[in-house]
């Protein structure tokens, strides 16, 4: 699990970085925009092919070859000359990732099988720390280097000593059955439904994560440290969030957790619309947001576990949906700053919190036809 702490560092880099990309590369914002693209990209190969991989291979040694990987990228992505180059880099680094976050999320899954549920809040709680120590590493590397060089090379760094742990670890055993309790291989339309929601919820977190130093700084809301710590905030109630949930999700039907994490997360969307150039309300819808969203992915994952054996291929197919949302959602969002400022952008991501609950909805009313697997907790 400590390995999600790099993953965190490195998940929640790009977006308070992007203006200064933008300049190192002769950008503007909504060409930097690309660099989600690029990134949702390689995810979406790292996801489908690392799932298919770790079915096939011992899957500590593949982790820690895509976190040697990372650190490379990360060590380039300041030197990076051009658009172009800095878009390969990202490319490479959403394969890594993709596949990484598809391989740990199985080998968790595998260990624990249907009682997976709070090692997987776990799990993302220890993202979220990363996330959050993240923008306060780039504030520092600003404030000391006028830059976020810095920043990049601590993420390089701290991807190095979590490869050669991996390296010396036992690999898991991989289940027996590769069928679920109930008998079902899988269900095409429940994966179907859980990729599409993953996409969309995915959007939602790395556009509002991603955009939101650059909607506060433009608009000039917030000075550009305040900025930094605002992104901080986030990711760090985000991380409490996942804390909080981790007893909860033992008793509570992830259905249920989905359903209040998204109503919160549209109400505070709307309340951040509305008073947004209010700097005290700015605060406190961000780290709501954060609160909210924090246990959206393992909920998510859990159902799916609920009704189904969670293969390396099913993860990664779930994940390639979720990856699709980090390789169209943000890029869309920086073409509608660029057009009509961080208001639209906002409004957007309401929209696509509405979308949301729309494949909620549907989930609800297709799980109840589907027999719960049985051993599963809730």
């Amino acid at each position: 699990m400590v390995s999600f702490i790099a993953i965190g560092i490195g998940e929640a880099i790009i977006g308070p970085t992007l203006p200064n990309l933008a300049a190192q590369t002769f950008s503007n914002i909504g060409s930097i925009g690309f660099l989600f693209t690029a990134l949702g990209f390689g995810h979406m190969i790292g996801a489908f092919g690392g799932g298919r991989l770790y079915d096939r291979m011992q899957g500590h040694w593949l982790t820690a070859a895509m976190f040697l990987a990372a650190s490379f990228v990360y060590f380039s992505i300041p030197n990076a000359p051009s658009l172009s180059v800095l878009a390969l880099l990202i490319v490479i680094l959403g394969i890594a990732q993709g596949a990484m976050d598809v391989g740990i999320n199985t080998l968790l899954i595998w260990v624990h099988d249907a009682a997976a549920a709070p090692y997987l809040n776990a799990l993302q709680f220890f993202f979220g720390i990363g996330a959050f120590i993240c923008p306060l590493v780039i504030a520092q590397s600003r404030q000391i280097t006028g830059g976020v060089k810095g920043a990049y090379i601590f993420a390089a760094i701290t991807m190095l000593p979590v490869a050669i742990w991996l390296i010396s670890l036992k690999p898991p055993q991989k289940p027996d059955h590769q069928i679920s309790d109930n008998g079902n291989i899988t269900h095409p339309l429940l994966i179907f439904g859980i990729a599409l929601f993953l996409m969309l919820y995915i959007g939602v977190l790395t556009g509002f994560s991603g955009w939101l130093y650059t909607i506060i700084t433009t608009e000039k809301i917030l000075p550009i440290i305040q900025a930094d710590y605002l992104v901080s905030a986030f990711w760090g109630s985000l991380t409490v969030g996942r804390l909080v949930m981790i007893p909860i999700s033992r008793q509570v039907n992830p259905l249920k957790l989905l359903f209040f994490d998204v109503l919160g997360c549209t109400l505070t969307m709307l309340l951040f619309i509305t008073f947004r150039e209010q700097a005290a309300i700015v605060w406190l819808t961000t780290i709501l947001m954060g609160f909210f969203i924090a246990s959206v992915f393992p909920s998510a994952i859990a159902l799916a576990n609920k009704y189904m054996h969670m293969s390396g291929t099913v993860t990664g197919l779930t994940f390639l949906g979720g990856n699709t949302g980090t390789l169209f959602i943000p890029w869309i969002f920086g073409q509608i700053f660029q057009a009509s400022g961080g208001k639209a952008v906002l409004i957007a991501i309401l929209v696509d919190l509405l979308l949301v609950m729309g494949v909620l909805l549907f989930l609800t009313f297709y799980t109840r036809k589907l027999p719960i697997r049985r051993n599963s907790p809730i």
